[in-house]
């Protein structure tokens, strides 16, 4: 608390508890908010990926249900739609009862509980520092090229009018993640760049 009111750390945002079973899997993702991972009971195995690893990730849209997941399943990666997943530089940890992870924003993880029964505990900070609302915490140049293209999706789609039943910008907004994909196909070649060198656009 007291680094906090110095304006070290920024405040707890809420804590999440996890339980789960042998093999229970949390799809390559990675969150705005920085986030400590405390391992209660059991193991499990977390593959992080830092945030320039995007394009050999690729990130399903942000208008999209599942925006921040990478559509490649890295238990079973598809070559042919994904062919630069390869080149993705992951580093492997697993977490003991009683060890923690501290998962900076923006980095991607791949999770996946090793014992028959595991707990555990997400604590998620707020993006910014209290005392200083326009200064974000734990976010690096690495993340720059993931935020830009967050912007920038997100400036395009506000050029679209809301669907009917998507007025709610903090759910998922199908219909504008379409909008946005097919102006980006369409511009790219205006811009002397092809549709093979960006990820794959969902369905």
């Amino acid at each position: 608390k007291e680094w906090q009111e110095m304006n070290v750390l920024p405040l707890v945002q809420r804590f999440y508890l996890f339980a789960g079973l042998g093999g229970t899997l949390y799809h390559c993702h990675y969150d705005l908010q920085p986030n400590l991972h405390v391992q209660l009971t059991g193991r499990k195995r977390f593959i992080l990926f830092p945030p320039e690893d995007w394009k050999h990730l690729y990130p399903f849209p942000v208008h999209h249900d599942l925006d921040r997941r990478s559509m490649v399943d890295l238990d079973a990666p598809d070559d042919v739609r994904f062919p630069q997943w390869s080149g993705a530089s992951g580093y492997m940890v697993e977490l003991e009862a009683g060890e923690a992870l501290y998962i900076p924003p923006y980095w991607w993880h791949h999770v996946q509980s090793l014992t028959p029964e595991t707990t555990s505990m997400a604590m998620w900070f707020f993006e910014h520092f209290p005392l200083s609302a326009g200064v974000s915490y734990g976010i690096s140049s690495r993340c720059s090229d993931l935020i830009l293209m967050r912007d920038i999706e997100e400036f395009i789609g506000k050029h679209f009018p809301d669907a009917p039943g998507e007025e709610d910008r903090t759910k998922a907004r199908p219909v504008k993640a379409q909008q946005v994909s097919t102006f980006v196909q369409w511009l790219l070649p205006r811009l002397g760049k092809s549709t093979a060198e960006t990820a794959e656009t969902a369905e």
